[in-house]
């Protein structure tokens, strides 16, 4: 089949992948591309600045026959920020495109101070989406006027509000939440940004007589100032829940205002939250601990949560306390917790604390903390997390309780992340022990310390036992510890890959493999590798950079260290210019050979990436880790 003789519905799927001018070109390929491209050009139309709006309005009242059939195509429509739209070029708008079911409207699109005369939001009835600026209303009561915009929109599904600033000005009140729901008997998807009222009197009547929203399955609140009480109202308006994000960032002294009230409240609610799995908690610590009521709610209920993602921020004072936050957190659903995502600024020494708060969390298969001021024993957390596939580390450092490896059970870990971190060469060697099925790892901004054999000049990377299909480091530094400390000036800056050492090669491992895919200089597998990172001086900034070493450079460096000893003994340089992380100019490289080199070993690697700064490659990584199963 001829690209010509393609049918009109492929051509148009094709078409919903492509830009505008993409479209365009298609269209003149030949007659049969005609039709569908330009067509497809009507499917969705973005309004970016006020010429667009009086060009379009222009074409519709002057031509309306002309262009009935194609504004009848469009299901999504965008009305950029600060058009400020009449009264009159809306209900033109309205008017001409009544098949919209995806509505986007941003920061002062819509200019009138009243709604009337013109417009007729009944046109857009079948609305399905909408993505609504309620503080770009130009006016006085901004929720009145979203409200009664609302009523004419019974189909909408899914209902979002945007903001104009990172304070949100307009308030939620319990009466709002009512109306939204009885206008929107359909709504299945709803984010609000805004504040929420504190809780009257009445509110607390009403509350035990709520009409639930039983189409309701994903809710989200972004606020500032949250009065814990609404949790007992969503349990009861939102039976069918299954999705529930807050983002609330509240002053101190409101930060526990009404906890024991909320927690009073809690014997009243039966079975709340029944179909909760996934939750997005993102709050200050003090609110944290205002949030244990929550936790105790669905530890009480017995709520399934499968997905979680808990982000704190700030640091409390006393560190117990944040503990304890965090213990009540996962403890209440550590028998059914499937991915956790944690982030908070804590700041704990001991490698222990944070496997121990986390608990034993056996079902767990995606784990992702984020907390750059702890310390934390690996080891401890796969003795945790016995079903863990994933794993994220962003933490000060990383390490094991214990270097033994003749008595560990066997991990099925299958994809490690580090960043930020400082670890040892012994981690790694104990992860390959552990984790036979790992076969992806990536590190970034990572220091790696360990000793430097003062006969050999080597410092062992040795992963013998892993099969890597991926392996990526991106700004990864190495650095000699034979003094018992770690510091700037024992950095070691050459990396020597290649087939493995059959001193080192462990029983059972096959030699190890490179396969460099793209990358241009392919190595033979019976030729050494080297590699060298340096300093190089770009616009009077100090950027760490990588090169691969050409074969004379290889051949003097392979010499070198076959007579290491005797080398350091008869030359030694001093006072060698070096940068911050303590690498030399290119073109001073053998200035480093005196501090040894990295001697990586690898079971096998698939394709690996090694480099000193952020890219394309990265992206790929995310994609990659997001697909592993």
């Amino acid at each position: 089949m001829s690209a010509a003789e393609l049918p009109f519905e492929i051509l148009a799927h094709i078409a919903r992948f492509l830009t505008s001018n993409e479209k365009l070109c298609c269209a003149t390929i030949c007659k049969a591309w005609k039709q569908p491209f330009l067509e497809s050009l009507w499917i969705i139309i973005r309004l970016n600045n006020y010429r667009n709006v009086e060009y379009i309005c222009d074409m519709l009242t002057s031509q309306p026959n002309i262009f009935e059939k194609d504004t009848h195509r469009t299901r999504t429509l965008f009305l950029g920020k600060g058009l400020s739209m009449s009264e009159k070029q809306l209900g033109i708008i309205q008017q001409h495109f009544q098949y919209v079911e995806t509505l986007g409207v941003t920061e002062q699109s819509l200019g009138s101070s009243e709604f009337g005369e013109f417009a007729d939001w009944s046109q857009w009835k079948s609305l399905k989406n909408m993505d609504f600026c309620v503080e770009g209303l130009t006016l006085y009561n901004q929720m009145k006027e979203f409200l009664r915009i609302l009523s004419f929109l019974p189909c909408l599904r899914h209902l979002e509000t945007n903001k104009t600033t990172d304070v949100p000005s307009v308030v939620y009140k319990l009466g709002d939440f009512e109306t939204i729901h009885l206008y929107l008997p359909k709504l299945e998807y709803m984010s609000i940004l805004g504040n929420i009222e504190d809780f009257t009197t009445e509110d607390l009547v009403r509350i035990k007589t709520v009409v639930p929203a039983h189409k309701l399955t994903v809710a989200k609140f972004r606020i500032f100032d949250l009065d814990l009480r609404w949790l007992c109202y969503f349990s009861r308006k939102y039976p069918n829940l299954h999705t529930l994000e807050l983002v609330c960032f509240p002053i101190p002294e409101k930060a526990s205002l009404f906890r024991k009230e909320a927690i009073a409240m809690i014997p009243s609610l039966s079975n709340s939250f029944q179909r909760l799995t996934k939750v997005t908690i993102n709050c200050t610590l003090g609110m944290g601990w205002g949030f244990t009521a929550f936790w105790d709610m669905l530890r009480q209920f017995g709520v399934s949560i499968k997905h979680l993602e808990y982000r704190l921020i700030g640091c409390h004072s006393d560190i117990n306390q944040s503990i304890m936050t965090i213990s009540k957190c996962t403890r209440s659903c550590s028998e059914t917790l499937e991915l956790l995502f944690m982030s908070n600024t804590l700041r704990c020494d001991n490698p222990s604390t944070i496997p121990n708060t986390l608990g034993s969390l056996p079902r767990l298969v995606d784990l992702c903390i984020i907390m750059e001021g702890v310390h934390i024993a690996i080891d401890a957390l796969l003795d945790n997390c016995t079903a863990l596939r994933k794993l994220r580390l962003t933490v000060k450092t990383i390490s094991i309780n214990s270097n033994d490896t003749s008595d560990i059970t066997m991990h099925d870990l299958r994809s490690l992340e580090l960043t930020k971190a400082t670890t040892g060469t012994d981690v790694f060697n104990y992860l390959s022990h552990r984790c036979p099925q790992l076969n992806s790892m990536r590190l970034a901004s990572m220091k790696v310390v360990g000793p430097v054999s003062k006969d050999t000049g080597v410092l062992y990377f040795d992963m013998s036992y892993t099969h890597f299909d991926y392996l990526h480091f991106t700004s990864v530094f190495f650095y000699a510890t034979n003094d018992g400390t770690e510091n700037d000036y024992s950095s070691v800056n050459l990396l020597n890959f290649g087939t493995s050492d059959p001193e080192m090669n462990p029983e059972g491992a096959s030699e190890t493999v490179f396969n460099l895919g793209d990358i241009e200089n392919k190595m033979p597998l019976d030729d050494p590798l080297w590699l060298h990172v340096y300093c190089n001086i770009v616009s009077c900034m100090q950027i760490d950079d990588l090169r691969i070493l050409d074969q004379e450079e290889s051949d003097f460096t392979q010499e070198y260290f076959e007579a290491y000893e005797s080398n350091v003994e008869s030359y030694y340089p001093d006072h060698i210019r070096r940068s911050w992380w303590g690498q030399v100019p290119k073109e001073s490289w053998k200035d480093d050979l005196h501090r040894g080199y990295v001697r990586f070993y690898f079971n096998y690697v698939g394709r690996y990436v090694i480099k000193t700064y952020d890219g394309c490659e990265d992206i790929l990584w995310n994609k990659l880790y997001a697909t592993l199963s």
